[in-house]
């Protein structure tokens, strides 16, 4: 699992700015519980159960990724994004794809972090 901080000074759009998060990295094939096709194959005929729990709707949300409140100050509030990753050794390049696609969603919105 991973923890990414999203500083947010907007609250009146906090709502919208969680949604958007939350979304961005449900897409992301990256982030679990998406898996690559390919991926999946390779565990179901490695590691069953892995595989089974990665897949099985109710243990899935294990995987799914949230958001917390980190703190709170006079200038905003710091969400953390909890993620599970597919490929540790590409953990920087994916936090980075996230970063920036959830900007560039929120700047379609009008919303700046």
């Amino acid at each position: 699992m991973i923890s990414i901080p999203i500083t947010v000074s907007d609250l009146k759009r906090l709502d919208k700015i969680k949604e958007e998060a939350l979304e961005t990295a449900k897409n992301d094939p990256g982030i679990l519980p998406n898996i690559p096709l390919r991926e999946k194959n390779i565990l179901r005929d490695i590691a069953p159960q892995v595989y089974k729990a990665l897949t099985d709707n109710n243990k899935k949300r294990d995987y799914s990724p949230i958001l917390i409140t980190r703190s709170l100050s006079s200038t905003g509030i710091t969400l953390e994004a909890r993620l599970w990753i597919t490929d540790i050794a590409h953990k920087d390049a994916i936090i980075s794809r996230y970063l920036e696609s959830l900007n560039a969603h929120l700047q379609k919105e009008g919303i700046s972090l």
